[in-house]
């Protein structure tokens, strides 16, 4: 019972609204003042009908819908115990719709005539439809069954239909041509069912029949409403011509609804569904994750007008972003052979419409599909918010203008829904989810993006939430975090040259697990990275924890890390050291395979084909500094040799101490947790994708020089190395390491002879690190030769504060000798 009434009521109301709204409408010295009205008497006669004579052990009320979920009205779902004649005890659910008390938005749905609507929908047409089709031998359901209405407070008592596994599908993806097929197949039923009764009766009540369109309302409200949405589409890179195009009809905007909503006699008309999207139809699945039924939620926008009205409501709303367009001729044709279809086997006695006729009136109502996309689908694709409400929608104030904003400056509705969320789904969590909680059916799934921009370059980072309901009937929630090589990646060659997959997920299913054992062994217990709970090797995906259950999070990464953070990520990069170090020394095998695994020559190739390239590119921009040229003409110079010295300082010396390194040791890679005061107690590494064998210098110059704040990357550059060389001996020795640690003089040796890194971190990492963030930091638009490829390296390369950084880092370099390689 979940609805997008946002725009619907804006567009095709007689409503007036004023004023700010505010939370406050809801609640009651902190109580819901809408669960205060919903009590046990309510009951009585419902639990008689289902159980006798029975008595009422426990009565629950919980909210049901989510924040950004459903406009209109306020959900909750009713849990009651009772105790039956005989003794025996069962558990009943309901579903309350309400309208809320005190609700601000009040007039306008009176306007409307939203209550009385739905209340007659489900409690005499619906049951009406059924009964055409039971008397020509066919039971087929349109909605759920309503037990009660009740006046005061205005209340819907429905059956709860996740007792029967029913769940909405997730609206950020939109449905697949399967499901999609489904509710056309249901739709065109219900289509069909009221032009029969239409044909016999002649006629529904006024309530029904009558046009939701006022003209006087529309013709002064329709110009404002939509120059507001029209501002927001203004914010968008793309589509600005159809905006101009939009802004164009913006005085006739109320002209084209009343030919959208008011019935043409002339045309072949139905009862609608009115606000058909994803959150208003409910699906049962079979134990094979097949649909196998389907019904339809929230009918208090119903109203009688041609059918291609609900077909591109529903098509443009609720299916995903690759069948929108491209199949929508094919989903008009599918429902008009099904409408036909049940037209006969309903003895409808006219001649049914012809496809043609159905096309003609698509392209008459066209004005609809420029209203779905701008006012259904923000709310549609709009990532859960505590702001989405009608409140919020409806007011002038500086909460309700970021709220649109955020609904029109969706990427998501700007560009579509991203391939790699739809490999997403609940099938992947079952095993998962019975780990933790035992036997659990899933009430709600939702995944959204999780990185934002110029955060992750080589993946796609999904953010999971499932709601679940166990064996004995109590609900959890969790989170976990889904990370995935996209697909239709155009980098996926060269990620395949690096083995990013493969290497992360060698990394959290063996390497990582073995490291926290051997502190284990010794009588420690500590963690280095978040828990991997599956690896789905064939969509090359990996599902972790999600860290932000626990309060960690990055650290600022345009400020970098102070000294005590940097001390903590020094000690836990020691940990991480010396466990492997014991490791590769006593378990041979483990040693071998993990080594052949993250030293690859065919990675190694790459980079020697790859890097003259890339530094040709980089020092194209570092030649536009005014600052710093002496060292850029020393790069120059190098970049002949940039592959061989990428190898060089990659490939381990057998005579050096080497340990498994993490090989993406920055900021974003490292996730701090803190303490009440703000002081940091715990952290966790992240991201193993360029885990490697080698020097641990390598990790050290990495962090120091791209994740420390600047008065410190290079004064206290010593220090740190000093300080990472105390913590890694303590730690070899309580690890019982069988030889001698490396000596502080070995690490400054190994710094100096791979002091080349820090050219590479420099000009490498530090220009991500540093970058303001951005919806064009990716990686496709680093390597892309093209407009936006190069403003995107001037953002990376002109940025003052690189420039600042490198002023300081290049003449520390310079006196390592990393120049004179």
């Amino acid at each position: 019972m979940k609805n997008c009434k946002v725009f619907s009521a804006v567009f095709q109301s007689k409503m007036t609204a004023n004023g700010d709204a505010s939370d406050d409408s809801k609640k009651s010295n902190g109580v819901d003042s809408g669960m205060q009205l919903i009590t046990e008497e309510i009951f009585h006669d419902i639990l008689e009908k289902q159980f006798g004579k029975c008595t009422i052990k426990k009565f629950t009320v919980a909210p049901s819908s989510s924040a950004g979920e459903n406009y209109l009205c306020y959900m909750y779902r009713v849990t009651i115990e009772v105790e039956k004649e005989d003794e025996t005890k069962d558990t009943v659910r309901y579903i309350i719709k309400m309208m809320p008390p005190n609700d601000p938005s009040a007039e306008m749905k009176k306007t409307m005539g939203i209550f009385p609507k739905e209340v007659e929908m489900y409690q005499k047409v619906v049951p009406q439809l059924e009964e055409v089709f039971l008397e020509h031998g066919i039971t087929t359901t349109f909605a759920p069954k309503c037990w009660k209405v009740t006046d005061d407070p205005e209340m819907l008592i429905m059956e709860d239909l996740g007792a029967r596994k029913f769940a909405n599908m997730n609206r950020l993806n939109g449905m697949d041509m399967q499901h999609a097929k489904m509710v056309i197949s249901k739709l065109a039923q219900f289509h069909a069912a009221s032009v029969c009764i239409l044909e016999k009766n002649g006629s529904f009540s006024n309530r029904i029949m009558a046009s939701m369109y006022n003209e006087a309302y529309s013709k002064k409200m329709l110009p404002i409403m939509w120059g507001n949405i029209i501002k927001n589409l203004r914010l968008w890179k793309t589509c600005q011509e159809y905006v101009d195009k939009i802004e164009g009809i913006k005085d006739r905007i109320a002209d084209l609804q009343k030919i959208v909503y008011d019935p043409n006699p002339d045309e072949f008309n139905v009862v609608l569904h009115g606000d058909l999207w994803v959150n208003n139809i409910m699906f049962q699945h079979d134990e094979n994750g097949q649909p196998k039924d389907i019904l339809f939620v929230d009918l208090q926008l119903s109203r009688y007008g041609s059918p291609v009205n609900d077909l591109i409501y529903f098509i443009f709303s609720s299916t995903e972003y690759s069948i929108k367009v491209k199949e929508f001729d094919y989903m008009i044709k599918y429902y008009h052979r099904e409408l036909v279809k049940n037209l006969k086997l309903l003895k409808y006695s006219k001649a049914p419409p012809t496809l043609m006729d159905l096309h003609i009136a698509v392209l008459k109502k066209s004005f609809l599909g420029i209203f779905v996309s701008c006012g259904v689908m923000p709310i549609a694709l709009l990532d859960p918010n505590e702001d989405a409400s009608i409140e919020n929608f409806l007011s002038d104030n500086e909460a309700a203008s970021k709220f649109k904003q955020a609904m029109n400056y969706s990427e998501m509705t700007a560009k579509g829904v991203d391939d790699g969320i739809k490999l997403v789904t609940e099938d992947l969590f079952h095993d998962i989810l019975e780990k933790q909680f035992g036997r659990c059916t899933i009430k709600k799934f939702t995944v959204v993006s999780s990185s934002g921009a110029g955060e992750n370059y080589a993946c796609s980072l999904y953010r999971v939430t499932i709601e679940i309901e166990k064996e004995d009937g109590t609900e959890d929630s969790v989170r976990y975090l889904t990370k995935m090589v996209p697909p239709n990646d155009p980098n996926a060659q060269m990620k395949k040259y690096l083995e990013i997959f493969p290497k992360e997920a060698l990394m959290y299913e063996k390497a990582i697990p073995k490291l926290e054992e051997v502190f284990q062994e010794n009588n420690m217990k500590i963690s280095i990275g978040p828990k991997c709970w599956k690896v789905v090797n064939n969509l090359e995906m990996l599902i972790i924890e999600d860290l932000g259950v626990r309060k960690f999070s990055n650290a600022d990464r345009l400020n970098g890390m102070d000294i005590e953070h940097a001390k903590m990520v020094l000690s836990k990069l020691a940990q991480f050291h010396a466990a492997s170090a014991c490791v590769f020394e006593k378990d041979s095998t483990f040693s071998k395979q993990i080594i052949s695994s993250l030293m690859s020559e065919q990675a190694f190739g790459f980079f020697r084909i790859m890097q003259p390239m890339l530094w040709g590119t980089i020092i194209k921009y570092l030649k536009m500094w005014e600052t710093c040229q002496e060292y850029v003409n020393r790069m120059e110079e190098m970049v002949s040799r940039m592959g061989d010295l990428y190898v060089d300082v990659y490939t381990p010396k057998p005579d050096e101490f080497n340990v498994l390194l993490h090989g993406d040791l920055w900021v974003n890679n490292i996730m701090f947790q803190h303490d009440e005061n703000g002081q940091p107690k715990d952290i966790l590494l992240i991201d193993y994708q360029m885990a490697r064998y080698g020097s641990p210098v390598q990790d050290l110059i990495y962090f120091i020089l791209s994740s420390t704040e600047y008065s410190i990357k290079v004064s206290e550059f010593d220090y740190m190395i000093k300080y990472y060389h105390r913590e890694l001996v303590k730690n070899l020795e309580l690890l019982k390491y069988p030889k001698a640690p490396p000596t502080l003089i070995d690490l400054h040796v190994a710094v100096v002879k791979k002091c080349y890194l820090g050219i590479v971190v420099s000009t490498g990492v530090m220009p991500m690190a540093l970058l303001d963030p951005s919806e064009d930091a990716n990686m496709d638009n680093f390597m892309k030769d093209n407009e936006a490829g190069h403003k995107f390296r001037l953002d990376m390369y002109l940025n003052p504060r690189l420039i600042r950084a490198c002023e300081s880092i290049f003449p520390f370099l310079e006196n390592r000798g990393a120049f004179d390689i």
